[in-house]
C-alpha cells in the first residue's frame, strides 16, 4: 500500500512503510536505530508510530476474548445441523 502524505518534507511516506517493519521486528539493528532516530525528532512520524500502536494493541486485546458458551453452542448446532 502507498500512502502519499509527506507533511513535514523528510520523506516520511518512505519512513511510513518502515513503521510498519519497525512494530514487526523486521528491520536490522541499525534500520531500527536510524529510524528511532527520525521519529524523536518527527512529530508526524511520531504520531503515526503511536497510532499504530494503539490499533495494534486493541487488536491484540479484542482477539484474545473468547466467543460466550452460549455462542459457541450455536454455532456447533449449526455446523451439526447443515452437515446433517
Amino acid at each position: 500500500m502507498t500512502y502519499n502524505y509527506d507533511p513535514c518534507g523528510c520523506g516520511c511516506d518512505e519512513k511510513y512503510q518502515s513503521l510498519f517493519a519497525l512494530l514487526d521486528d523486521e528491520l536490522s539493528p541499525g534500520e531500527c536505530d536510524a529510524l528511532r532516530e527520525h521519529i524523536k525528532d518527527c512529530p508526524e512520524c511520531y504520531s503515526r508510530l503511536t497510532a499504530e500502536q494503539k490499533i495494534r494493541a486493541l487488536v491484540k486485546k479484542c482477539c484474545q476474548d473468547q466467543a460466550p458458551p452460549t455462542l459457541v453452542e450455536r454455532i456447533s448446532l449449526s455446523i451439526r445441523i447443515e452437515r446433517g
